[in-house]
């Protein structure tokens, strides 16, 4: 009789065990993804020149200032440096800020958005950004 209800006992926490791991990566944000160089799904991919070409930085979390980065294999600072950008993520808006710490004017990357050129207004400007 004790060893039924403990089986029981044992299931339930199993199931509820699986239940919660499985939401947590159904849920899971593009913070998972790694700086590597290769802009990957869940990332933003921050370029140094226009039309994707220069030092590439990848991102899949929140970095609230970039004068802790440079751009994947170059000496290049990736604080105020960027002029391309791509949101690899399908499902999450990604918003660059001219300042650190999430300050100042935003640019929205919209989900699966490429921007070839940021433009004169926020070509090396970009100090932070979150999803």
């Amino acid at each position: 009789m004790i060893k039924g209800k403990l089986t029981t006992r044992i299931g339930a926490l199993a199931s509820a065990f699986a239940l919660v791991a499985g939401a947590q990566l159904a849920t899971a944000t593009p913070a998972s993804a790694a700086f590597d160089g290769n802009c990957g799904s869940g990332e933003l991919c921050l370029f140094f020149n226009v039309s994707y070409s220069g030092g590439m930085a990848d991102f899949g979390g929140n970095i609230s200032n970039y004068t802790s980065y440079n751009f994947y294999g170059t000496v290049h600072n990736l604080n105020d440096n960027s002029a391309s950008g791509k949101n690899y993520s399908s499902f999450q808006d990604v918003h660059m800020h001219e300042h650190a710490n999430y300050g100042g004017s935003g640019l929205e990357f919209n989900p699966n958005q490429w921007r070839s050129n940021l433009g004169a207004s926020w070509t090396n400007r970009g100090s932070s950004h979150r999803w």
